[in-house]
Order: C-alpha cells, then sequence, then structure tokens
C-alpha cells in the first residue's frame, strides 16, 4: 500500500471510531482552518488526495490523537518525503505548464511577423520549421473562439493573405466529392474511413469535417499558390522557426531558456 492510501485508511479508522461523519470531520477541519470539503475527505482517505503535513496537524487535533497515528509506517520521515515527492510533481508539472505557454507565445509571435511580411507584400525566401498547419495554428491561436471555430479562423487566415477564393473552393468541392462517394460506399476499413462515414451524418459535421480536413490536408497547397517563395522543412521541433524574416529573433538565446 502506497503512503497515500496508507495515510488515508487511518484518517478513515480513526474517524470512525472517533464517531464522526465525512460531513462532521470536514466541517471540523473548516472551522479550524482546514478549506475540506466532504469530497476533499473522500478522496483523502482513499488515497487520490494526498495531505499535507499542516493539513494532518489540524487533523490529529480534532481526532484526538497524537499525529504519529496518522503517520505511514515509514513514521515522520517517511510521511515527509512522501510530500516532498509530490511538491516534486506538483511543481515539475507547473513549470511545463509554463514551458508550453512560452513556447506557444513564441511561436504565435514568429508566425504572426511572417504573416505580416507576406501582407506588406516582401518576398522572401522564406523557410518554416514546422507544417503550414503549425504556421496556420500559431498565427490564429488569438483569434480562436472556440473549438468548433479553429478550422474557420485558419480559413479565414488564408483568405486574408490572399488565397484565392476559387483554389480553397475547388478543394473543398474535392473533398465534398471524396466524403460523398466514401459515404455511399459504407466501407469502414481504416480511422479515416470511420471519419468519413460520421462526418457524412449532419450538415453541420459535414461543414465542419470539410473545413478541418481542407486546412489540415491541403494548407500548405493553398499558400504555395498564392506565396510560391514560402517553404516548409515539417520539423518534428515545437519551436515553430522562420528562416528569412527581418529582424528575426532567437527567444532561447535572450531568455536564457531552451525552445525544444
Amino acid at each position: 500500500m502506497d503512503a497515500e492510501r496508507e495515510v488515508g485508511k487511518k484518517i478513515e479508522t480513526l474517524r470512525v471510531a472517533a464517531g464522526l461523519g465525512q460531513r462532521d470531520l470536514s466541517d471540523g477541519l473548516r472551522e479550524a482552518g482546514v478549506n475540506w470539503s466532504q469530497g476533499t475527505l473522500s478522496r483523502v482517505e482513499n488515497g487520490s488526495r494526498p495531505i499535507r503535513f499542516t493539513e494532518a496537524v489540524r487533523l490529529a487535533e480534532i481526532l484526538k490523537v497524537p499525529i504519529a497515528e496518522l503517520q505511514p509506517t515509514g513514521g515522520l520521515i517517511g510521511f515527509l518525503y512522501q510530500q516532498a515527492l509530490w511538491g516534486y510533481a506538483n511543481a515539475r508539472g507547473a513549470l511545463e505548464d509554463a514551458h508550453y505557454d512560452f513556447v506557444s507565445a513564441a511561436n504565435r509571435i514568429n508566425a504572426l511577423r511572417l504573416v505580416r511580411e507576406l501582407l506588406d507584400g516582401n518576398q522572401g525566401p522564406y523557410s518554416v520549421s514546422g507544417t503550414g498547419v503549425d504556421l496556420l495554428n500559431a498565427a490564429t491561436q488569438g483569434l480562436t473562439r472556440d473549438e468548433p471555430m479553429r478550422s474557420v479562423d485558419e480559413l479565414e487566415l488564408l483568405r486574408v493573405l490572399g488565397v484565392p477564393s476559387e483554389s480553397i473552393a475547388a478543394k473543398r468541392s474535392a473533398l465534398d466529392h471524396e466524403l460523398e462517394s466514401r459515404s455511399a460506399s459504407a466501407r469502414i476499413g481504416t480511422v479515416e474511413d470511420l471519419a468519413f462515414s460520421e462526418a457524412g451524418k449532419s450538415a453541420e459535421d459535414r461543414a465542419f469535417w470539410l473545413d478541418e480536413v481542407l486546412v489540415e490536408r491541403y494548407a500548405e497547397e493553398l499558400l504555395a499558390v498564392r506565396f510560391p517563395f514560402l517553404s516548409f522543412n515539417h520539423s518534428e521541433s515545437r519551436r515553430l522557426e522562420i528562416v528569412g524574416i527581418d529582424n528575426a529573433h532567437d527567444w532561447s538565446a535572450d531568455d536564457g531558456i531552451e525552445l525544444r
């Protein structure tokens, strides 16, 4: 049994022995300054939510037992060790989330700088580390209203950049025909076949699917119609680098953070 489950089981045993229900104990903890709901106590008792040392002190006071009664088999040091591991895991997760946000913000700046240069009529040449979808995703990140609108925003960016409407319409028509053919054949042999089948169930699903796949499949081809000097090298790096931008900025060099 791991430390969290062992401590939780001890708390449950001591609570029952004291004649307290979960609501009684959680109410007492809130009065003592520990903001636990009945649900929090339940998660602690089943071992899915670790308990902090300060919380253990208040629990011991309410249950009228020495704090040693709440410690896992390893004693106080073992308890503190488990708490340190839990704190490390939380801090690591927060750091990874912050790093992801940092990389996303840097990618968006680079993507928007390229969009600005393209709109200004600059001829490059430009080389993007990543795909056309990566570029469109990064540039439209701030425009996204909610998940179903994502590809619509990216299609709108293609139009703003001057990609001919007839080129977009031609690709959409080809996808519409492909969807019609696959839905009619009802051949569900692959994940893609299943996607085609599901997409044909309603007009709304169909329209969303067509826009989604159009961006995923033809972003680079459509961009090439308008910007033949723009290339993509399909790098697997999370960092969106663009060679050829004036005053290119090396984010990792200035901030001392390696973007991977």
